[in-house]
């Protein structure tokens, strides 16, 4: 057909970056670096880019696209000043103020071995609206690792028996599970093991 061009053919190789290499750059890269993830007549998509997407909502890095001699692109990203920040879902769960109020009042309780507050208990005294509230940062706490709840059944009345994992103490234990509790401990004392 006349005044039509002929298509135009991309001419040279095609790469594209894993994930895990573009999150080691991110972590060992200085501000302002490039970092070449994809070369290609147009982006392949995919999780590589996906994950440049992420990267760049969360501030680490900017990307853009140069055109490469014979045609196609070069995708690249430059790293940002932003510092990689380190998921530490302790200190997370902590930001939250209901959280810390819970894990407070928790281990004021546990240190003194004291009774285990309820849920309602812990509502009121945190400032929370509902029981439900306080039951999942309770919850939480403990999928976190800040604390280990267990439900200790005497005479058919459940109690939450809390231990804060960084020191050890716990709240009170129900009359029959602390004797048991005495009763093992002085049984492996007898045996030659610790407490």
């Amino acid at each position: 057909m006349p005044g039509k061009a002929p298509p135009r053919h991309f001419v040279g190789h095609q790469m594209v970056a894993t994930v895990h290499q573009l999150d080691e750059f991110v972590r060992k890269a200085k501000p302002d670096e490039r970092f070449v993830y994809c070369e290609a007549r147009d982006l392949i998509r995919g999780d590589t880019s996906d994950h440049v997407g992420e990267l760049r909502r969360q501030g680490l890095v900017i990307p853009f696209q140069e055109r490469r001699p014979g045609g196609g692109f070069r995708f690249l990203v430059v790293r940002s000043s932003y510092r990689l920040r380190v998921h530490d879902p302790k200190r997370e769960a902590m930001t939250d103020a209901g959280t810390a109020a819970v894990f407070r009042r928790l281990e004021r309780a546990a240190n003194l071995s004291a009774k285990c507050p309820s849920d309602a208990e812990l509502a009121r005294d945190c400032g929370l609206s509902t029981r439900n509230q306080a039951q999942w940062r309770v919850r939480r706490l403990a999928a976190v690792g800040l604390i280990e709840s267990t439900l200790a059944y005497e005479n058919g009345v459940p109690t939450r028996v809390v231990k804060i994992l960084a020191t050890g103490e716990t709240t009170k234990l129900p009359e029959r599970w602390a004797a048991l509790a005495a009763s093992d401990a002085l049984g492996d004392l007898r045996r030659g093991g610790g407490v």
